[in-house]
């Protein structure tokens, strides 16, 4: 079983390979093709074309697009994003500094969803029709429909405002506490993780009705075994991989998510950077971001299908 996984293992990495160079490639290409130009933002508003020009050369932004792509590509592949027209950092500083608060939020956050959602998701399946199923069904919707930085206005006014339970806005370093630095990230990590719960919980209800159902579960019913096993041994065996699958794209996406909800927050991580850069033009800083989040995303995708072969006896290696 051992080396069936780790075989699997690495033939969806290398089949991800060809994925991965074609993400290098288009992440250069749209940041090239995007509209705007830095050496505009950094010479000023009241530069002249001929000081615009000056600035652009002296960035390299004037070669031609096959030059400025394979100096890139030499730089990536040696460990070096680049440096970054704005800030005083090269990229990869600029990436691990603000890295630490987005991969926290995103780690809290879908804690939050799977504890959330599987249980919930897992009693809808088995109740399916009842008070029970649609009082989860309604969360679900509610939870797709409405927008995290809504939950997260509202979060604030209560909990922060009202209550005064958490700050408001703000980050706190985990070399500062572990305990500071989660009671600063409980709002957000509840904005982001009600969403991704309803979206989780959903695909749960729905698999998990069909296999409490099925002939199986009524045979080991039937035979006596007890309603505890037949949910953890057999239920939750049989329909977890979608849940998996699931989650594994509900953590992708949390990156999206956290873009918004970090701005509403003010916490210091990679939506903030983007959209600085974003502002700024910072060139050398978008494409170290849209490629560490695609290559992220297509990682997650990875591990996903691994793991859901590795717990899903359905799956052929």
């Amino acid at each position: 079983m051992g080396s069936n996984i780790f075989a699997y293992s690495i033939r969806r990495i290398v089949a991800g390979v060809p994925v991965v160079l074609i993400v290098v490639f288009l992440t250069f290409a749209l940041t090239y093709l995007t509209p705007g130009d830095a050496a505009v933002y950094l010479a000023g508003d009241d530069a002249t074309p001929e000081q615009v020009q000056e600035v652009r050369s002296s960035l390299g932004l004037d070669r031609p697009f096959l030059e400025q792509f394979l100096t890139w590509l030499v730089g990536l592949f040696s460990g070096n994003l680049g440096n970054s027209l704005v800030l005083p950092q090269t990229v990869g500083e600029a990436l691990l500094i603000r890295a630490e608060p987005t991969i926290m939020l995103a780690l809290f956050a879908q804690v939050i969803a799977v504890a959330l959602a599987v249980p919930l998701g897992v009693l809808a399946g088995k109740f399916y029709g009842g008070r029970f199923d649609r009082a989860v069904n309604v969360f679900a919707v509610a939870g797709i429909a409405v927008p995290p930085f809504v939950v997260g206005i509202g979060l604030i006014l209560l909990l922060s405002v009202v209550l005064a339970l958490f700050p408001a806005t703000g980050y706190v370093r985990l070399e500062d506490g572990l305990l500071g630095s989660l009671g600063s990230l409980v709002m957000p990590a509840i904005a982001l993780g009600l969403a991704q719960a309803a979206f989780i919980v959903r695909i749960t209800r729905s698999t998990m009705k069909e296999v409490f159902s099925s002939d199986f579960i009524l045979a080991a019913t039937m035979r006596g075994f007890s309603e505890k096993r037949i949910v953890l041994k057999h239920v939750v065996r049989a329909g977890i991989g979608p849940t998996i699958s699931a989650i594994g794209v509900s953590f992708a996406t949390l990156i999206n998510g956290a873009i918004v909800v970090e701005i509403v927050f003010n916490i210091p991580g990679l939506g903030r950077l983007l959209t600085s850069a974003v502002e700024s033009r910072d060139v050398p800083i978008l494409q170290g971001l849209l490629l560490v989040i695609t290559v992220a995303y297509v990682l997650l995708n990875i591990l996903t299908d691994v793991v859901q072969a590795a717990v899903n006896p359905k799956v052929s290696f």
